[in-house]
């Protein structure tokens, strides 16, 4: 059985580019003022040359943070002359300090780019956190990503109305010992039989784990 997750990556309202940048380095620079849900990917690539990115999102993950610093960093610098600084916060942190910024009317917000999850999405798009509609802009959503796929119109039920793009995705998997639990697992009814046939045996991710709690509500539903 298989339960697909979609992690997203947001634009906030923030930004002062689509890539972001700082205030020091692009302050005096007509391109940082420019609306960029009017611009084109391509202008916006050549005014984000030299400048600096935030990136927040959670930090626990130590593989990310690896593939991130060592990969991503590296590449944003070599191919776009753009600087990714990564900033590892818990997304309620991240969520409180984005409403706090918009609560005191701040112009000068630092995250540029977040990585954040449907749950607290909503909150974002209900609080009017997001910069716009963004996605038709990029080339890789237009080029490999289904735009018809409901995982990608909704994120945990709420229209994603192009306020978000995918991340990555990951995906629950079955494990189980084929000499000991012969039947095939395919659905929650199937997986819901083996579990009553072999009490005390199955385990999954423990709540408040994100798997985990992913796990539980597909379960429900």
């Amino acid at each position: 059985m298989k339960k697909k997750i979609y992690i997203v990556l947001l634009c906030m309202m923030m930004i002062l580019s689509l890539v972001g940048c700082s205030k020091s380095q692009k302050s005096n620079d007509a391109n940082s003022n420019t609306n960029i849900l009017d611009t084109s990917y391509d202008e916006i690539l050549k005014s984000a040359k030299g400048t600096t990115v935030n990136f927040y999102g959670y930090g626990g993950n130590e593989v990310m943070n690896k593939w991130f610093d060592t990969y991503v960093i590296p590449q944003m610098k070599e191919k776009y002359d753009i600087k990714v600084k990564r900033v590892g916060m818990n997304i309620d942190d991240i969520m409180n300090k984005l409403l706090s910024e918009k609560q005191a009317k701040s112009k000068d917000g630092v995250m540029d780019v977040v990585w954040i999850n449907g749950e607290n999405f909503k909150t974002a798009k209900e609080n009017n956190l997001l910069l716009g509609s963004f996605t038709e802009k990029l080339p890789n959503f237009n080029d490999y990503i289904d735009k018809n796929s409901e995982t990608i119109n909704t994120d945990f039920g709420t229209p994603v109305d192009g306020l978000e793009a995918p991340w990555g995705k990951a995906e629950f998997v079955v494990i189980k010992d084929t000499g000991k639990v012969p039947q095939n697992i395919e659905d929650t009814e199937t997986l819901k039989e083996v579990i009553i046939k072999n009490p005390g045996k199955f385990t999954y991710p423990a709540l408040p784990d994100f798997e985990g709690s992913a796990f539980v509500r597909n379960v429900i539903y």
